[in-house]
């Protein structure tokens, strides 16, 4: 995981000034799930329910599997664990900027532009060397989903004092757009557990692909 972040004020004049913000990041995480779940998700939780006297391997360094698996779903989950392969890879950057001029003493205006845009990939391979998925040799899967928002405004505000008295109103105008995007595919049949990429398998199990949005447009 890394990111950067980036924060600039500058004063151009007395009556001018800007705001800038920058956030990016980019995270890479493998391995199995650590939500709940049961068994053939995550580990975690599918391991508290095996016997412990079902070892890992067989005594020919096998992994014990089928009949010789007591009283666990048929699920070694250390073989899970370790040839399964999961991993998700995400990027995102949010940006921001902003404008602000004192068009009189008493009367400041505000233009605003921000935007929110990230990329995430999902990734999963079960091999035909796992007994529960030999059948249909191996499976895997692909996801990629976008996202991206943004949104301006420009607002007004005018604030006076006269004696003991404080008189203030606010003005403005914002619009938000909200998008996100789906693509997907999984497969199964595939040659080889060496071969992990879905276009080797034989059989298309299923394809998605998804757009939702919403705009806002409103006065203050």
């Amino acid at each position: 995981k890394g990111g950067l972040r980036s924060n600039i004020e500058h004063k151009i004049s007395d009556k001018l000034s800007v705001e800038s913000n920058l956030n990016i990041a980019y995270t890479r995480s493998s391995g199995p799930s650590t939500n709940a779940g049961f068994f053939v998700n995550t580990p975690f939780t599918g391991a508290l329910f095996i016997p412990p006297y079902n070892t890992i391997y067989m005594p020919d360094g096998t992994y014990r599997n089928g009949a010789n698996l007591r009283n666990a779903q048929n699920i070694n989950i250390i073989q899970h664990t370790i040839e399964e392969l999961k991993n998700t890879r995400s990027f995102q950057t949010v940006v921001s900027l902003a404008l602000n001029y004192s068009l009189l003493k008493d009367l400041k205006l505000r233009a605003f532009a921000g935007m929110d845009f990230a990329d995430a990939k999902n990734f999963s391979y079960r091999p035909s060397s796992i007994p529960a998925y030999a059948g249909i040799g191996g499976s895997g899967a692909e996801n990629f989903i976008r996202n991206f928002n943004y949104n301006t405004s420009i607002t007004a505000n005018y604030s006076k004092t006269i004696s003991d008295h404080n008189f203030s109103v606010l003005g403005g105008f914002e619009f938000r757009s909200n998008q996100q995007e789906q693509i997907g595919a999984s497969a199964q049949g595939f040659p080889s557990p060496l071969f992990t990429l879905i276009s080797s398998a034989a059989t298309p199990t299923a394809t998605t692909s998804t757009f939702t949005g919403f705009k806002i447009a409103s006065l203050i």
